[in-house]
């Protein structure tokens, strides 16, 4: 399997792009083949045209290979064997250098301008760029401005190019106030002046901090000073727009762009992606072609994974294709989207294909694949196909990360299996990975879901002792646990800990103590009164649970009085406040009332949803009358019956209070394509427990298909000793689906051996 390796001079190192491309195959022998490819751009297309045959290009070339395969020695002695006039070549020489740091070392391409200049060599501003480049990427800083100093010695003025290397350097060590020092200082050069380049490496360096304000402040300089955006500064500030959340001042910019290329297409597209913008990503992806720009590899991989997460899936696969058909190979990028979008959908012979496909085009799948196909499973909540591709990574036999435990403790959390989650966090630790912010916080989370405060605690402890950021998230997982157990005043002391150890709590941390008063009905304004101190401002979740806090009480008009405040404050409501909204008027018992807001209110509410939950909440508190106006209500209010797992709560609120025949009216006034299985387990469950044998007769009659999944119809039923019904169900099972699984025999089995018993028991008596 051939790799590729590409010499590049850095545009923010060099104003020079491609150098030369080397590709390395294995041939049949077991050797290594080298073929030369010809640059991209033009202009070094013409500059290398015109030395094909030159002896001093082709050793040049052989050093940068052996560069490659890191043969330092040999690498050496060719250096020291260059002929003399060679030396005169800068732009050779210059290669050399550059090609040794990107591949070996930056101390080997320093080794090489030292040996070069003692031949003769005068090194150039490219050559002190090229080094600083190499410095640069191994964040040495200190000796980056040690050889900018250094470079008077060798009488060579730093150009703009080196001020460039030196703020990157700054830049990719984390050092904003060193990268603006030399920006400022350079902008009162009078005869350096900051470049494109110039301001793209800050702008860059920014956007990377989420400093956004000074993004816009710079790129609003950048044209006062009369510097022109070039293509990477449309694209960083794009990017940047996007990061921010900002799309139409993305696209505003966009719209703006001179010239966009296959980058600027590609980052707004990946920014609509982001933010689900399907439609928005996959016209600018037609725009592109039609302007007849042809979409890179990385194109492709972005609209592979924006149509995966919009559920498109066949036309995911139909971007493949036509990657293929343009002589692009798919790569694992490609292939770990798609895979995620099969797994998003639960897809999991669709996965295994894709797996298998690219086993077949020889891509290994890495550590991120696997844990993106767990978490897709995971957050689809299909367990069976994560445990599976977790049985695959470990097979593969490859060394977990702290990424792939991440996945894993994420993955038993999610089922609530305390016990995997300890086993998968001592295995972490044991293999030797230093366990991060998330891990600890899905741990102490898992804990505290299963009462263990003692546990939560000792993790948090340990956390702490590990130097391990204690970060905002795991302060409100803390904050949950307390909220949980319904402790107001020690959420509160949680969050004053939290504020004493300079983390400022959030809204979520607010939202969650509310969450606390709405469960166990405590007064929530001493909460409202500190999250206003603190200049927070509510969000939907904020007002729902208001709301749900003042439906509790009975207080309608309080619910509703917060719902006029979220709508002024421009807020979309959600299902959440619509719930509130159908429990609050549920409590106070007005179906007119209800009807009457609904009317007044018609444009703005999800009126569906509000009546589905208003019709669940009044059967759920015994208001029965108010349950039958509400569904009767459906046909005038909306045109459309309603949902299937309202009808379902309705049936099992009237069954468990024993009122079987307005059950059975209800059942009854369902259209034969409004009954689901779920609907009809309810029914033949209830028949069951009267052994009503008739009625289970006639109802499996109707819908035979159903019975062949009532495995746990026939479980409860058998532990609940309903001979007579069981038997009759089998008998009906027999008749339309053949012998009964392996699951009800042993049922039926189970509860025979407990009546057996109970008679052996009573002749002893």
């Amino acid at each position: 399997m051939g790799f590729v390796v590409q010499v590049v001079l850095e545009r923010y190192d060099c104003s020079r792009l491609v150098v030369c491309e080397a590709r390395r195959r294995k041939d049949d022998t077991g050797g290594w083949k080298y073929r030369r490819r010809r640059s991209t751009s033009s202009r070094i297309h013409k500059e290398r045209r015109g030395y094909e045959d030159d002896p001093a290009a082709r050793a040049t070339d052989r050093i940068i290979r052996e560069a490659v395969d890191g043969n330092n020695e040999k690498c050496r002695e060719l250096i020291l064997g260059l002929p003399q006039k060679l030396m005169r070549r800068t732009e050779l020489v210059n290669q050399v250098i550059f090609g040794l740091g990107k591949h070996v070392s930056a101390d080997e391409a320093k080794w090489a301008l030292l040996a070069a200049c003692e031949k003769g060599f005068q090194p150039n501003t490219r050559t002190f760029s090229a080094l600083l480049g190499a410095f640069t990427r191994e964040t040495r800083m200190n000796e980056v401005v040690t050889l900018f100093d250094s470079m008077t010695e060798f009488k060579v003025s730093p150009d703009i190019s080196c001020f460039n290397a030196l703020i990157n350097c700054f830049a990719h060590g984390n050092d904003t106030r060193g990268a603006e020092e030399i920006f400022k200082e350079l902008k009162g050069n009078k005869e350096i002046r900051p470049n494109a380049i110039t301001y793209n490496i800050m702008l860059e360096m920014y956007s990377k901090r989420s400093c956004f304000e000074k993004v816009d402040a710079l790129y609003l300089e950048m044209e006062a000073e009369g510097v022109h955006p070039d293509g990477i500064t449309y694209n960083t500030y794009i990017n940047a727009l996007g990061r921010a959340g900002r799309i139409a001042d993305a696209e505003r910019v966009f719209k703006n762009c001179p010239s966009p290329d296959v980058f600027t297409f590609t980052t707004l597209m990946k920014t609509f992606s982001e933010f689900n913008r399907f439609e928005a990503a996959k016209s600018l992806f037609e725009d592109m072609k039609r302007a007849g720009i042809d979409p890179s590899l990385v194109t492709y991989s972005v609209m592979i994974d924006c149509l995966g997460k919009a559920g498109e899936l066949v036309g995911a696969q139909m971007i493949m294709d036509e990657m293929t058909i343009r002589g692009l190979s798919p790569n694992i990028v490609c292939y770990t989207s798609l895979i995620r979008g099969y797994a998003q959908k639960g897809d999991l012979t669709g996965v295994l294909f894709l797996l298998k496909s690219m086993e077949e085009s020889r891509l290994r799948p890495t550590e991120r694949t696997f844990c993106e196909v767990i978490d897709a499973f995971t957050s689809s909540g299909k367990f069976d196909g994560a445990e599976l591709m977790v049985e695959k990574m470990r097979d593969a036999d490859m060394r977990l990360g702290i990424v792939a435990y991440n996945t894993l403790l994420k993955l038993y959390n999610s089922q609530k299996n305390v016990v995997k989650v300890r086993q998968i966090f001592e295995e972490l630790v044991l293999n030797g990975n230093q366990p991060d912010e998330v891990s600890f916080n899905t741990y102490i989370n898992a804990l505290g879901e299963a009462n263990d405060m003692t546990g939560a605690e000792c993790a948090f402890l340990e956390m702490r002792a590990r130097n391990v950021k204690v970060d905002v998230v795991t302060w409100n997982t803390i904050l949950k646990i307390f909220a949980a157990n319904g402790e107001l005043e020690s959420s509160l002391a949680v969050v004053q800990e939290m504020i004493s150890h300079g983390v400022e709590p959030n809204i979520i941390s607010y939202n969650t103590l509310l969450s606390t008063c709405a469960v166990h009905g405590t007064d929530p304004k001493p909460v409202l009164k500190q999250m206003r101190n603190r200049g927070l401002a509510p969000t939907e979740v904020t007002y729902a649970t208001l709301m749900k806090i003042c439906a509790t009480r009975g207080d309608l008009q309080g619910c509703l009085n917060h719902y006029e405040k979220l709508l002024r404050d421009g807020i979309k409501p959600s299902e959440g406040t619509h719930s509130a909204l159908a429990s609050a008027f549920a409590n106070h018992g007005s179906t007119d009332h209800l009807m009457s807001f609904m009317r007044e209110n018609e444009k703005r509410l999800d009126i569906q949803t509000i009546l589905d939950k208003a019709t669940i909440y009044s059967a759920r508190i015994g208001h029965f009358d108010q349950t039958e106006v509400c569904l009767s209500a459906f046909p005038e209010v909306t045109g459309k019956s309603p949902a299937r797992s309202t009808f379902k709560s309705v049936l099992e609120c009237f069954l468990k209070e024993g009122r079987v025949e307005r059950a059975e009216t209800v059942f009854y006034s369902l259209r034969p394509e409004e009954i689901d299985e779920s609907i009809f387990n309810v029914m033949i469950n209830a028949y069951g427990m009267q052994q009503n044998l008739e009625r289970i007769s006639a109802l499996a009659s109707s819908y035979s298909d159903y019975l062949k999944d009532v495995d746990h119809v026939v479980d409860m039923l058998c532990r609940a000793n309903k001979t007579d019904a069981v038997e009759r169900i089998l008998c009906l099972y027999r008749k339309h689906h053949g012998a009964p699984n392996k699951a009800m025999s042993q049922s039926r089995k189970k509860m025979y051996q407990r009546l057996s018993k109970r008679e052996d028991w009573k002749s002893r008596d």
